[in-house]
């Protein structure tokens, strides 16, 4: 059902359903435009093969746990997903990110009976409730100032905003949003739930609750809050690249799976965030074409990496469950064993180092030519802002 409405939104335009309104919080609508379609033709791709493989996966577990309740919270996690990328007011909004935050911890949370998972699980919520009240500050700035809850009202107030107001809803907005993305400084909550947590779980964990994080930065600081600050685009560029090179540093001493996995989350999302930051310091400098360049290649980069993520949490479940470890050192000569496996691990690995013909490397690519263009900007500042980026994701 996501799958047609993402391609039904991308060839049409905005659609609108109102459901209700509630004199104390105003109307709740649903509605889609070409962003939201985006990031619901992403989920769309993670899931179908995720409940494919969770259908013989969970078998694993039927002898300890409920699996048709770990099925069910991936369905309801979904749905609350699809809801949270098309509320279209405030307190719609706010109120389907925390459904979805209490179901994620529960899919996390599944394996409670190991020592590790509850403590895990906890970080997770813990950091998500704490990024959750930002973004209720942010957004409830946002609504006062407008004087609805509706994020078309909302927008359309958005140049009247002055610069303190914006500031703060950007500063507010961005880290809150960043910690579900797992940008940096906030990442740490990812590499201890991906190793506790099913395969399932895990790539819709790091292929699509993230993209939320992106989702909502994005959303806020491209739609709701069109106001050129190019200072805030060398934040959101300098903080993606230094979460980018610490995720890559930390991957490559890493020899559990799954854990190396989220430390490439982590590296990924903070590529996706340059293309954010180079975005909004072009558009705030007058460069719409360059700034369409650059956002372009983010949510280029989201999809490539959603697909390869959890093509990879689908592998490593499978060799978790045929070996018994998720320890590299000890799994040497497992394409002799599992030739197909080492199959789809290496189709993923390719799209995550951004090899030709893969499409990692046509999203990096155009991410690195956006870069690039910095050298026709004239603030010697966002030159080296740009130089700095660069450096740390080469």
């Amino acid at each position: 059902a996501l799958l047609v409405a993402a391609a039904q939104t991308l060839g049409g335009d905005v659609w609108l359903l109102p459901l209700w309104q509630l004199p104390a919080l105003g109307r709740l609508t649903l509605g889609a435009d070409r962003l939201s379609a985006w990031f619901l033709l992403i989920t769309a791709l993670v899931a179908v093969p995720v409940f494919l493989f969770s259908a013989r996966y969970l078998k694993h577990y039927a002898a300890q746990y409920r699996t048709a309740g770990a099925a069910s919270i991936q369905l309801f996690l979904l749905a609350s997903i699809g809801l949270t990328l098309t509320t279209r007011d405030v307190f719609g909004f706010l109120f389907t990110w925390e459904i979805m935050s209490a179901l994620c911890y529960l899919a996390v949370n599944f394996e409670h009976l190991h020592d590790a998972t509850p403590k895990a699980g906890l970080i997770m919520l813990v950091a998500s409730e704490a990024g959750a009240l930002l973004q209720l500050l942010a957004l409830l700035l946002l609504a006062a100032h407008a004087g609805s809850t509706q994020f078309d009202a909302i927008a359309a107030s958005a140049a009247s905003i002055g610069p303190g107001l914006a500031w703060a809803v950007f500063v507010l907005s961005f880290f809150g949003f960043g910690v579900k993305a797992g940008l940096f400084p906030s990442m740490g909550w990812l590499p201890r739930a991906h190793p506790v947590a099913p395969a399932p779980a895990s790539a819709l964990l790091s292929g699509v609750i993230v993209n939320l994080g992106i989702y909502g930065i994005v959303r806020i600081n491209a739609d709701l809050l069109p106001v050129a600050m190019p200072a805030a685009g060398v934040i959101v560029l300098l903080v993606g690249a230094f979460g980018a090179i610490i995720g890559i540093l930390y991957a490559t001493i890493e020899t559990e799976f799954k854990r190396l996995l989220a430390h490439s989350t982590i590296e990924n999302m903070g590529l996706v965030a340059m293309g954010i930051g180079a975005a909004l310091i072009f558009r705030a400098l007058n460069q719409p074409v360059f700034a369409a360049m650059a956002l372009i290649a983010a949510l280029l980069h989201l999809l490539n990496h959603s697909i390869a993520k959890s093509l990879l949490f689908l592998s490593a479940g499978a060799v978790d469950t045929t070996t018994g470890t998720r320890d590299l050192n000890a799994l040497g000569g497992l394409i002799r064993k599992l030739p197909w496996l080492a199959g789809t691990c290496l189709v993923g690995c390719m799209m995550l180092a951004a090899l030709p013909p893969t499409g990692g490397f046509a999203s990096e690519w155009l991410l690195i030519q956006s870069l690039l263009r910095s050298a026709e900007l004239a603030p010697v500042s966002v030159r080296l802002a740009f130089v700095v980026a660069g450096a740390l994701m080469a």
